[in-house]
């Protein structure tokens, strides 16, 4: 009774990831024309306040920077100096030699090793600079304003995304990537 015929095809169900092959497409497209519309309205905004003679960004006061052009030349030759080891690293663990330029492109050891030296970088600069005086709120570390910091981040990130991306994307017709 529960038979089923012979000449009958049984097609498997579709795998999850083929059944939502046009997910990311619509949802990067719907993300996109947010943005867009987000960036239209900040930037109206941005140029209202400036017509209108006032500050763009409000101005909150801030302390004195504790740090001087040693500490930020110190600070660029650690995060340098990470990355270098980085490749080093990752090239001797390919089996192949920096200095040799045998490099073929990157590779998932390459970036697990710069990503990690960029957060090693990170760190030693943090203790760099709290030793040449900073604070942790000198330097962001904390914030008297946090929903205020968000917001304004948010709203920059929405209102660059966009003009940068059209930017991409004309230079990329322009002159394809290869």
């Amino acid at each position: 009774m529960n038979e089923v015929a012979a000449d009958v095809d049984v097609v498997p169900a579709a795998a999850p990831w083929q059944s939502v092959d046009a997910l990311p497409e619509t949802a990067a497209v719907m993300a996109l024309a947010f943005m867009t519309v987000a960036s239209a309205g900040i930037g109206a905004g941005l140029l209202r306040r400036g017509l209108a003679g006032r500050p763009l960004v409000p101005p909150r006061p801030a302390p004195r920077a504790a740090w001087d052009g040693i500490t930020v030349a110190v600070v660029a030759a650690t995060w340098i100096g990470c990355q270098y080891l980085a490749m080093v690293v990752a090239s001797a663990i390919e089996g192949e030699s920096i200095a040799a330029g045998e490099q073929t492109g990157v590779t998932a050891v390459r970036l697990l090793a710069l990503a990690a030296a960029t957060i090693v970088a990170a760190i030693l600069a943090v203790g760099i600079v709290l030793r040449s005086g900073g604070t942790p709120r000198s330097i962001g570390l904390f914030s008297d304003d946090p929903a205020g910091d968000l917001r304004l981040a948010v709203g920059t990130v929405l209102l660059v995304t966009p003009p940068l991306l059209v930017v991409s994307a004309v230079l990329n017709w322009l002159v394809p990537y290869e």
